[in-house]
């Protein structure tokens, strides 16, 4: 399962994960949103990547760490939808969605719309998307990947390092601060969102 650093590092970001989705949960939960069908759409969507991040974290501390990798790409795709709608979707687009009568563009023409906007913080995410998505995809539909991760010889049985557990709560919980600022945008309320980026730095302090 990994030398006795790999469990110490593990243990230590597993707790500082454990804290921050607290601490974010706390911060973000029952906060007042505007009226605006462009808000009322794209809020629920920040709010439920950052419910992904608690289950990610609640399942790695019951050793479900397959089920936890495969919520990563579902995090992930639920902050990019919700910033794809409150920061590039036209009217036009909104109420076709609400209406359903086309469903939301695939992912690569969402982050490029983000990147065109003025919004910094989309300028690399389509670099980070393309290192990221084909493994996110193995994991969360079944690949070789979470083949590997539950097979040793000829046991059926988990078989994962602490160190790709340890990369798994790191972006979680990045993402996590992503979508909370993005969330607190929404709300108005920039208070908020620093205290969150100030509390993650707080928390992830050395790691």
């Amino acid at each position: 399962m990994g030398t006795n650093t790999e469990y110490s590092d593990f243990f230590v970001i597993l707790d500082k994960s454990r804290q921050w989705a607290d601490t974010l949960y706390t911060l973000i939960n029952d906060k007042l949103i505007s009226d605006s069908p462009r808000i009322r759409l794209s809020a629920p969507l920040c709010y439920l990547s950052v419910r992904h991040f608690s289950a990610v974290v609640l399942l790695c501390e019951h050793d479900l760490y397959g089920p936890a990798f495969a919520l990563l790409r579902a995090q992930f795709e639920s902050y990019i939808r919700s910033a794809w709608l409150y920061h590039s979707a036209t009217g036009i687009q909104l109420h076709n969605i609400v209406t359903g009568k086309k469903n939301f563009p695939d992912i690569n023409t969402m982050l490029k719309s983000l990147k065109n906007t003025d919004e910094g913080e989309f300028a690399n995410l389509d670099k980070a998307k393309d290192i990221i998505w084909k493994t996110m995809n193995d994991f969360t539909h079944g690949g070789i990947n979470q083949i590997f991760m539950h097979s040793r010889d000829r046991a059926i049985e988990q078989n994962i390092t602490q160190t790709h557990t340890y990369g798994l709560l790191k972006n979680s919980s990045t993402l996590g601060l992503m979508a909370g600022v993005l969330m607190m945008t929404m709300a108005n309320n920039i208070t908020i969102g620093e205290n969150l980026m100030k509390s993650f730095k707080s928390i992830f302090t050395e790691i």
